[in-house]
């Protein structure tokens, strides 16, 4: 819960404001559809297989929920129970297998600060780019629901791993945006995950990025992550691994200690960010330790593409040189991406055509 504003006359008039809101919306919806009366029946009587919603003031309840693999949305006036405008489909959702519910994790927010006032927030995560690639999608409204942007992929990588369960924080001071989730981007077999931050200053449009966890979780169904404030209003990312027994929490406030270590870690390798198609690849790099090394031949627009494995490979410090031969393993001319796997992290380079 967000802590009630001093600004009382504020209140009052985002409180009359949304009254008209949903009075204009209901007489337009009543002069434009006016088949479908029927939706503006108590959307409680919907049977979602996943649902999120929030409370404005009391008085008005958003809603999002999955039904007929769809992404819906409505709001609700609590004192006549009825939906100030029809119920709508957001966004067709795409799952590949039927087990999702636990990693879809709906998450409906609202911006109570001045930044982006009032604006409504919905967080998921789907298979819409192809089977063991879930990725987390933000949409956000501005017109309390009315409209909505087209998703927004925030857990794009060129290699194609799973990022799921996410959980949505919206700072009501800075308008800053924050999601949690569970993610294998680090781990090219798929068998151990991180735990990531993606922040956002600008309102979801762009996304700064953060490994939360020391070592890779082995994770079991009942693993969580989530935020909580404290009573001075700082706020933590938490989760639980019941493998370890033990719950793990991070002060959002020490991200730049972070931020920091994660960098010293992926300067350990330096290479050049893109390099031409050769028939027999030659990549030269400097590892400034010894470490080993696993690699992975992607494309970056195609997750359902086929990748290919490089086996493990100790390298000494120092100036260093990674052999493909691409024929043999069947990769004919083309753009891809080669993902470098070191230290629990990775890294990319671009294999261009031209």
């Amino acid at each position: 819960m967000y802590p009630a504003s001093k600004h009382i006359n504020l209140d009052f008039l985002t409180s009359v404001l949304i009254v008209c809101f949903v009075l204009y919306t209901q007489l337009i919806c009543a002069q434009m559809a006016p088949e479908t009366k029927h939706q503006t029946a108590c959307c409680d009587q919907v049977s979602p297989t996943a649902v999120a919603q929030y409370r404005i003031k009391d008085r008005f309840l958003c809603k999002c929920f999955e039904k007929n693999d769809s992404l819906c949305f409505s709001l609700v006036d609590l004192i006549t129970n009825k939906c100030a405008f029809p119920t709508q489909a957001i966004h067709a959702l795409k799952y590949v297998n039927q087990n999702h519910q636990q990693a879809q994790s709906l998450q409906l927010k609202m911006d109570t600060g001045e930044v982006f006032k009032n604006r409504l927030y919905i967080a998921w995560a789907d298979q819409k780019n192809g089977e063991n690639n879930w990725d987390v999608f933000l949409v956000y409204s501005d017109d309390l629901g009315l409209h909505w942007t087209d998703p927004i992929l925030v857990t794009y990588r060129p290699n194609h791993k799973n990022q799921w369960s996410p959980k949505l924080n919206v700072d009501s001071k800075s308008g800053q945006v924050s999601l949690l989730y569970f993610d294998q981007q680090n781990d090219v077999h798929l068998n151990f995950c991180d735990v990531s931050l993606a922040q956002s200053i600008n309102g979801g449009l762009k996304f700064d990025y953060f490994k939360l966890n020391d070592k890779p979780l082995l994770l079991k169904k009942n693993s969580f992550c989530d935020f909580f404030e404290e009573m001075n209003q700082q706020t933590w990312a938490s989760w639980c691994n019941p493998i370890e027994k033990k719950r793990t929490q991070i002060n959002l406030n020490e991200l730049a200690q972070i931020q920091e270590a994660d960098y010293k870690a992926y300067q350990l390798i330096q290479i050049q960010s893109s390099i031409a198609y050769k028939a027999q690849m030659a990549i030269d790099f400097f590892c400034a330790e010894d470490l080993i090394l696993e690699a992975e031949i992607s494309k970056p627009i195609d997750p359902r593409f086929n990748s290919k494995h490089i086996k493990a490979k100790a390298y000494k410090k120092g100036n260093n040189q990674l052999l493909i031969d691409m024929k043999s393993i069947k990769l004919p001319k083309g753009n891809y991406t080669l993902t470098l796997y070191y230290k629990g992290i990775n890294k990319y380079i671009w294999i261009t055509e031209e």
